[in-house]
């Protein structure tokens, strides 16, 4: 047998899975580049790895924990924490994350219109004194939502506390939210 083996065949997906981490910090891929970090760890701890695979393994590890470091410090740059959120709306935001994550990181139209029929149809719940919009990027940034997904939620925001009209789509144009708020 030799002792030496280049792969473990079962864990052909995490080699295959380190070539698109550029690609994924691109699209804000959060979640993903969390995954990684904990598969990687796993392949440096198990024994059946051969010493010059793991080498390009910590390389690409390396290059993940800074891109996620950078990541962190861009939120801290906003000085924003997304606690500053009101309740209801910090749950909306990790209802998006969550959506998003079954549909590999992107959201779905109908969530976003479901958003704008919420900005539409509650806004109180919206209103600028209560919801910053600083602190609103920085909670969909922290939970994982894409930088576009995050984009374009920002400016949906930012449109509806500047009293412009949203137009959801028609099965979404009386939707709200069922969770209460003040």
């Amino acid at each position: 047998m030799g002792g030496e083996y280049r792969t473990v065949p079962e864990d052909d997906d995490v080699v295959r899975a380190l070539r698109p981490v550029t690609k994924a910090v691109d699209r804000g891929e959060r979640e993903l580049l969390l995954a990684l970090r904990d598969r990687m760890h796993q392949a440096i701890n198990d024994p059946r790895w051969k010493e010059d695979d793991l080498t390009e393994v910590r390389a690409e590890l390396e290059e993940i924990e800074r891109k996620l470091a950078a990541l962190d410090a861009q939120a801290e740059e906003m000085g924003v924490a997304s606690s500053e959120l009101p309740d209801d709306v910090s749950q909306i935001v990790d209802y998006l994350a969550m959506a998003a994550q079954g549909y590999g990181g992107k959201l779905k139209w109908n969530e976003v219109h479901k958003v704008k029929g919420d900005l539409m149809n509650a806004r109180r719940r919206w209103r600028p004194e209560r919801v910053s919009v600083i602190a609103f990027k920085a909670k969909c940034l922290a939970v994982g939502l894409s930088s576009a997904d995050t984009d374009e939620l920002v400016d949906m925001l930012t449109r509806a506390q500047a009293g412009r009209r949203l137009v959801p789509k028609w099965g979404y144009a009386k939707f709200r939210f069922a969770f209460p708020f003040d």
